[in-house]
């Protein structure tokens, strides 16, 4: 009486994985981490200008790279097609779940 286990088909390996990489990508995008982060350089950025006047009106020698923000936007392909592929997939469910229940309630009601 042994049992051999029955293996996953592939396809459905690639599904699960596909859809756990959508929901890292949803909860990055709903949790507002992105536009977080450009806020927080637009802030850097406003008190870096404020710096730059303050020091042209004191008549100081102003030098570029003092106020160059090294920081590297690591954005890709890859970020930007998992962003928009979140986006559609949202609002594909999004419409989903509305028609479902729009349907309901014709059936129902």
């Amino acid at each position: 009486m042994d049992y051999e286990k029955e293996k996953m088909h592939p396809f459905f390996k690639l599904l699960i994985i596909l859809f756990i990489i959508f929901i890292g990508f949803y909860i990055a995008l709903q949790s507002g981490y992105y536009p977080t982060r450009v806020e927080k350089k637009t802030i850097i950025t406003n008190k870096e200008i404020e710096n730059f006047e303050d020091v042209l009106k004191s008549g100081e020698k102003v030098s570029v790279s003092g106020y160059l923000d090294d920081d590297v936007n690591y954005s890709n392909f890859v970020t930007k097609a998992g962003n928009g592929l979140t986006i559609t997939m949202g609002k594909v469910i999004e419409e989903g779940i509305k028609g479902v229940s729009h349907a309901m309630k014709v059936l129902f009601w």
